[in-house]
């Protein structure tokens, strides 16, 4: 099986586990926006995997030049995302950790982070 859709298929059960088990606005920090983003950005990445098949199919000159835009846009996106998660989980106004609706997010948050690292 193709891993782009490996990635697509593993980002849609995220997203859905996201959706029914967090809620908005529960705590000190947009932690549901900051997950749904997060999500996104890593679907985005998997539809420019996908993408390099047309320009490969295409035998086109420009597939270095969209590996290398779409590596800087989408990657260069996902790093800043790291940082402002970053910078809003370790915030002194996180309080998720102590509300009882928003524990799972705060942990999937904090596993989404770790990964985030490597």
């Amino acid at each position: 099986m193709n891993t782009n859709l490996i990635d697509l298929l593993c980002s849609v059960l995220i997203l859905i586990l996201v959706c029914k088990t967090g809620r908005p606005g529960m705590c000190g920090i947009p932690l549901f926006e900051w997950n749904i983003v997060y999500v996104l950005i890593i679907s985005l990445r998997a539809f420019s995997n996908l993408g390099k098949i047309f320009f490969i199919r295409m035998d086109s000159s420009y597939l270095n030049c969209y590996m290398i835009g779409s590596f800087l846009l989408i990657d260069g996106a996902f790093l800043a995302w790291l940082i402002y998660g970053n910078m809003l989980f370790y915030s002194k106004a996180n309080n998720c950790k102590d509300i009882a609706e928003s524990e799972f997010l705060y942990h999937f948050t904090l596993l989404l982070l770790f990964i985030g690292y490597f």
